[in-house]
């Protein structure tokens, strides 16, 4: 994976007053979850399929920054205790660990909870419900936007049974964090953080047509799948 190995970029939302209000307003006033110490059940539902994501992380093993054994799993678990209908879906994870690395377990926790609840911009909890419902209306106006600004690339894409499922969905689910350089995922992420999803609409777009013409010309499946992962 594409992280640096070195934390060297401070993102712009560092500090910012705009989002560390909705966390002060999370930790307020809800009172479903008042520190992050999980209960025995929450420790036994959750601790195999979280200690399979940890290794997924792009910045494990870099304890300089954070312990991915205890504060990635902390959050998730947390999370996991506080939503019960959303519990635990492997993409959180990038979102609380990215963040973890610029502030504390607490307000990481109350910053995710602000982001999937809606405090910040449109809610995203439903990209992490059973059936992933808003992965899906997302993949498919992705799907109308590129038939509409990259009509040739999307009738290739039609003619040859490519749909968006197939490279986007990492997209949305963490905000570009899976597998982009480092530097370019924060930048990303100023922008998410202020605008909300449409910076993945805007960014995915960009990078199509950036790959545009080697696309259209790929005629085997093998092919687009190696460049699409490379995105």
């Amino acid at each position: 994976m594409g992280f640096m190995n070195k934390i060297d970029f401070a993102p712009v939302w560092e500090g910012s007053d705009r989002l560390l209000h909705p966390v002060n307003e999370f930790r307020e006033h809800s009172k479903a979850v008042t520190s992050l110490a999980i209960s025995n059940s929450g420790e036994r539902l959750y601790s195999g399929s979280l200690d399979k994501f940890i290794k997924l992380l792009p910045w494990n093993g870099n304890s300089k920054f954070l312990n991915p054994n205890k504060h990635v799993r902390d959050v998730l678990k947390a999370y996991s205790v506080y939503d019960r209908d959303v519990g635990y879906v492997q993409g959180m994870g990038f979102l609380a660990g990215l963040l973890l690395l610029y502030m504390s377990e607490e307000d990481a926790f109350w910053l995710v909870v602000a982001l999937l609840k809606g405090a910040v911009h449109a809610p995203m909890e439903r990209l992490y419900r059973v059936g992933l419902p808003l992965v899906q209306q997302y993949l498919f106006q992705f799907e109308q936007l590129v038939n509409e600004y990259m009509p040739k690339l999307g009738q290739h894409f039609s003619e040859e049974k490519i749909n968006p499922s197939m490279h986007a969905s990492q997209w949305f689910i963490t905000v570009f964090s899976y597998s982009f350089l480092f530097p370019l995922v924060l930048r990303i992420w100023d922008v998410f953080l202020y605008e909300g999803m449409k910076v993945v609409f805007q960014v995915g777009l960009a990078l199509l047509r950036f790959c545009h013409d080697d696309l259209v010309s790929f005629l085997l499946f093998s092919d687009y799948y190696d460049l699409t992962v490379e995105l």
